[in-house]
């Protein structure tokens, strides 16, 4: 390895980590409840990062649609289910890169009038895919009857740890207007409107002096009393 690829990792001081970065990402969705692909060739991945998938559905009556991937080499780190009226299917997946994934790619076959969505998020620091057992999983969450995600405090944390914010809600308005949460960065929303709709939003927090942190709400500008969130806090370190 050159002296430049060590100060990259490194930093000045031997043993000394840089920022964790937030690389890039591509995200889709699709009706029908089809397959998406998502081209991520451009977002120069390099061995080594973080990739975290995200599959969404938003359906309703009851429905837990068998969700998964064809593409391969993914860990399942969180399976949510929101229950209401309209309801939200979240699926957060994980894999270490080789450096080579040009696409990723989610099974189709679910409800025909499902609404469909996935994203992938490329992070650069951690070296292992987050998981309860290491500290990475966070908190999940679900809830019904409302279209507002409230994220909980996340607490133990240090400085170069970064929080990755992920959720997703049901509902059948169409595509509402929701407020990005101000103090998150690289916050990105998309949505899909079919029988069934949702929209979802992912985000990061890197934290330089706090020790705690509570993401503002993600609010819908015109909620509804029929529709269901589900939520996912990452927290990427060094050490996992």
């Amino acid at each position: 390895m050159s002296n430049s690829s060590l100060m990259m990792r490194f930093g000045s001081h031997q043993g000394e980590f840089v920022d964790m970065q937030y690389v890039g990402g591509a995200s889709g969705t699709i009706v029908n409840g089809q397959s998406i692909t998502l081209d991520i060739s451009t977002i120069g991945i390099q061995s080594g990062d973080l990739l975290i998938g995200v599959h969404v559905v938003g359906e309703d009556a009851d429905q837990r649609s068998s969700m998964s991937l064809t593409s391969t080499g993914y860990t399942l780190i969180s399976s949510l289910y929101g229950n209401d009226t309209y309801d939200i299917n979240l699926e957060v997946y994980g894999k270490i890169a080789d450096g080579t994934e040009t696409n990723f790619i989610t099974a189709g076959g679910i409800i025909s009038t499902a609404s469909v969505g996935a994203s992938l998020r490329v992070y650069r620091g951690p070296n292992a895919i987050p998981s309860t057992a290491n500290g990475g999983l966070y908190n999940e969450t679900t809830a019904g009857n409302t279209d507002d995600i409230t994220w909980s405090e996340v607490t133990g944390i240090e400085q170069g740890n970064m929080l990755v914010y992920i959720g997703a809600t049901g509902h059948v308005n169409s595509e509402p207007t929701y407020t990005d949460p101000g103090d998150l960065s690289d916050f990105n929303t998309f949505a899909e409107s079919d029988s069934e709709d949702f929209t979802f939003g992912t985000g990061n927090k890197l934290i330089t002096t706090e020790t705690s942190f509570s993401a503002a709400q993600w609010l819908v500008l015109a909620g509804g009393t029929t529709s269901s969130v589900a939520s996912v806090i990452l927290k990427l370190s060094h050490e996992l």
